[in-house]
């Protein structure tokens, strides 16, 4: 009777065939971050109305988005979109550009100010800085 003898390096060909395969296997995706849940009341310090834009009648309100660490803390505060201001003042509605423009910075540096030393509860469960809008109002009356 005659046998076979096994070759002797089909040992290293199934060995090189596993790892290949194991290589060509996609990696298992990690799952995504939570996402940041809504944030709860804020505490924000009380708004100051800047004399220029007092001067002129100007109002309305400047959004803020702010960034927030796990704490609570304003770790960066940025304008979302145009402030949406008008004039509101019987002596000059129209006053000159120059005027509004310098109302406007006015108030949106105002409104920066005041969102950066805003702080919010922790929100539980979230393992991610958050971001919020938040509504800046400055009204005249």
């Amino acid at each position: 009777m005659h046998r076979l003898a096994p070759h002797p390096h089909f040992g290293l060909v199934a060995l090189a065939a596993a790892v290949l395969a194991a290589c060509q296997t996609p990696p298992t995706p990690e799952p995504p971050p939570p996402e940041p849940r809504p944030m709860a009341s804020q505490t924000c310090p009380p708004v100051r109305y800047p004399a220029t834009a007092m001067r002129i009648g100007l109002q309305g309100q400047v959004r803020v988005q702010l960034t927030v660490d796990l704490q609570g803390h304003v770790t960066q505060a940025r304008l979302v979109e145009p402030s949406q201001l008008t004039i509101h003042s019987e002596r000059d509605p129209d006053p000159p550009a120059a005027q509004r423009r310098a109302a406007t910075l006015a108030l949106e540096r105002a409104a920066l100010a005041i969102a950066r030393r805003c702080t919010l509860p922790p929100v539980v469960g979230n393992y991610a800085p958050a971001t919020a809008v938040l509504p800046f109002h400055f009204d005249l009356e």
